[in-house]
């Protein structure tokens, strides 16, 4: 058995069936121990981080500097344990991207860019065996049981571009086909009916063309797990494609910095501590929302030390039925930037909104709507609604004006001008944003 199979497998066990916990105590108290591991073992190897430590104490490391992306890659050279240079780094990254194989730097190190979604592209480095944790992990949350190790799975991704962790998971058990997203969707339906995935991973905006078309006559697909990545999924997207799919909609929170929630059987998207350590910046005070700063005590090639997020995370308000210990979250709503902040013409007090309580206000309102968006500009909110009958425009737009206007007065504000749009300026970004802010 290859190292890098049975490096899979162990991590397969590990987040499946060996690394659950009997309380939440016992596993913040396994964390610590693995955290300041890990520390120790970075600071050995990272310039950057020995000099960002020296002189602190391991044990207060829930205290150390935060660092952000910009910092990150500032400091590439000497944060990264390989040996690789920012320049080095960056050639073989658009390599990756421009070519038609993927690049490695040397012993399995494979180096890519993030989207760059936040406002600025990262460059990310990852080791084969980081690479077959990930996958071992990914299998046993969401792919639960022993079926996919002896009956197999057929598993369709739609991705904006191929990587390296789907390549090397691949195996005669798991089948990985991989659809880019830049190719128009009509030209890949064919080929997807003939696959007829066992399972379906695709952003929203893309499952709900294909629910679309599963209605209206094809693709003649029927996946038995569908599983949300990439882009918000919202209530209403979501109630959308599981009346589509006639089946539950999961989801995979993971960003350039790692795989970071995923759902249980309930459907509850719960944090991956079985690797990161999770604190939470909270937005207000009423800390019902935080950004979060992650530790992650498995990545080696390229370290993840307190280092902050700038998604927004909802909080969940009871348990979930699984009895996880992972802590649960009830949604992971978008950016920062897209928190929308009004001066109440009346108090001149700040009001913040976040995206999911607008998305929410306007969804609920009218349920007829085939599509929407809204987006802050400067004082004003200006809106954007489909709805299947034009007819229906009017008496919609006054539903939609009645929610919105219960929604600022439950945070204590007044509603600000609504400007109605006749275009959403936010469809062809890379990723489908809703809710965006000024």
């Amino acid at each position: 058995m290859s190292i890098q199979i049975s490096t899979t497998l162990r991590a397969w066990w590990k987040a499946g069936y060996g690394g659950r916990f009997s309380s939440r105590e016992s596993l913040e108290d396994w964390q610590d121990r693995q955290v300041k591991r890990h520390i120790r073992w970075v600071m050995a190897r990272s310039a950057y981080y020995r000099e960002l430590y020296a002189g602190l104490s391991i044990e207060n490391w829930r205290n150390f500097p935060v660092v952000t992306r910009r910092e990150m890659m500032t400091h590439f050279d000497a944060q990264n344990t390989v040996g690789l240079t920012f320049e080095q780094a960056k050639k073989i990254a658009i390599a990756a991207e421009t070519g038609d194989h993927l690049p490695h730097y040397r012993e399995g190190i494979c180096v890519g860019f993030s989207t760059g979604t936040s406002g600025e592209r990262g460059i990310f480095v990852t080791s084969a065996k980081e690479r077959a944790m990930w996958g071992g992990t990914i299998i046993a949350k969401m792919l639960p049981g022993f079926g996919p190790l002896i009956g197999g799975e057929t598993i369709a991704l739609f991705l904006r571009s191929n990587n390296a962790l789907y390549e090397q998971l691949g195996s005669r058990r798991i089948r990985f086909h991989f659809f880019n997203l830049v190719t128009p969707l009509e030209k890949q339906v064919e080929r997807l009916n003939r696959l007829n995935p066992t399972v379906l991973v695709a952003p929203p905006s893309v499952l709900e063309q294909l629910a679309l078309r599963m209605e209206t006559g094809g693709p003649g697909i029927r996946p038995k797990k569908v599983i949300s990545v990439a882009e918000v999924l919202d209530t209403f997207t979501r109630d959308k494609l599981e009346r589509g799919f006639a089946r539950s909609v999961h989801q995979i929170y993971q960003a350039t910095e790692g795989l970071l929630a995923t759902t249980c059987s309930h459907g509850t998207l719960h944090l991956n501590e079985n690797c990161i350590a999770f604190q939470r910046e909270y937005l207000d005070n009423t800390h019902t929302h935080f950004a979060p700063v992650i530790t992650d005590f498995t990545r080696t090639s390229q370290p993840i030390l307190r280092y902050r997020l700038d998604d927004v995370l909802r909080c969940a308000t009871k348990p979930c039925p699984c009895g996880s210990p992972m802590t649960a979250v009830a949604a992971v709503e978008g950016r920062e930037r897209d928190i929308l902040k009004f001066t109440d013409p009346g108090t001149g007090v700040k009001q913040t909104l976040y995206p999911g309580d607008v998305a929410d206000a306007i969804a609920s309102a009218a349920p007829n709507l085939l599509d929407y968006g809204a987006t802050q500009q400067g004082e004003e909110l200006h809106v954007y609604l489909e709805t299947g009958d034009v007819s229906d425009i009017e008496s919609t737009k006054h539903k939609v004006m009645a929610g919105l206007d219960a929604l600022f007065s439950q945070k204590g504000g007044t509603l600000p001008l609504v400007r109605w749009i006749s275009d959403w300026p936010y469809r062809n970004d890379i990723k489908r944003r809703r809710v965006v802010g000024c």
